[in-house]
């Protein structure tokens, strides 16, 4: 069984679900979580410590590169999302735990006091059918960014086969979320060699960024540290080539996907041995 969703797949959520919900979860010979914080969970829960596994997320760091100074004016045109300012990329669709409101307040700090002129690419479904999905927040982003004359720094891509390309075409990712297990979105702006500011996030984040170094840790939900460590980066071209060096650097070295599928191998192959036990 993989855990990979925090709030989801912990013991005692399943649990809330009934009876039969929590038999099945406890019926599996072998666990697979992609974070610290999900391990920890499950320990505390009592659940048998020989039976669980931590393997990370995966990423293709072919597919999920660093641009180059040639290539990046060239996605943009492509994506049509303006040259002339810095970009700062969320990726994720938009609910209330994936917190795009708090970046668009910490973003809208800063284009209301000329501190650092930027537009801001949301990538991800704004309205879904998914349970998550707030379909009342882009709409309320689109009003106040509009309402003080900055609607044309705000983009809406939606969702999209190409984001990859809108990683490229950035200067920073932020993730503002509440809640994450280990966050795919922040591994692949890492892998492209963004600078990346997220909330700090026991057993989740904490253990991808080290803050100041690879990346920025911040308090969740303060929309005052998020607009003063995007200002930062903004401010500082070299401060954040040397973080996103060392975030493609982190990915290469422990979240490579060819690795990770590795690890994955080798579980199953613990499995026969799980199977005589039972």
């Amino acid at each position: 069984m993989s855990l990979h969703t925090s709030g989801f797949d912990e013991p005692a959520v399943i649990e809330r679900h009934g009876r039969v919900a929590l038999w099945a979860f406890m019926a599996a010979d072998l666990y697979l979580s992609v974070s610290r914080g999900l391990v920890e969970t499950y320990l505390a829960a009592g659940m048998p410590p020989d039976r669980i596994l931590e393997i990370p997320n995966g990423i293709d760091l072919g597919r999920f590169a660093p641009a180059t100074v040639h290539e990046r004016p060239m996605l943009r045109r492509e994506l049509r999302v303006p040259e002339g300012r810095p970009i700062i990329v969320f990726v994720g669709f938009f609910s209330r735990d994936k917190q795009p409101r708090v970046l668009f307040d910490a973003w809208l700090t800063l284009q209301e006091r000329g501190v650092a002129a930027a537009t801001l690419v949301f990538v991800g479904a704004t309205r879904s059918a998914y349970f998550e999905v707030d379909d009342g927040l882009a709409d309320g982003m689109r009003e106040d960014a509009a309402a003080r004359g900055f609607g044309d720094r705000v983009v809406f891509a939606g969702q999209t086969h190409r984001v990859q390309d809108y990683f490229r075409a950035a200067d920073l990712f932020v993730l503002p979320s509440k809640r994450e297990g280990l966050p795919v979105a922040l591994l692949e702006a890492m892998s492209c060699g963004l600078p990346c500011i997220a909330t700090r996030l026991p057993g989740s984040t904490d253990t991808i960024i080290e803050s100041g170094v690879n990346g920025l840790l911040v308090p969740g939900g303060d929309v005052g540290a998020l607009s003063a460590a995007i200002a930062g980066l903004l401010r500082d071209p070299e401060l954040a080539r040397s973080m996103g060096t060392a975030a493609r650097e982190t990915i290469e070295r422990r979240f490579a996907n060819v690795d990770i599928a590795d690890r994955w191998l080798d579980a199953y192959d613990l499995l026969p041995a799980a199977f005589s036990h039972s």
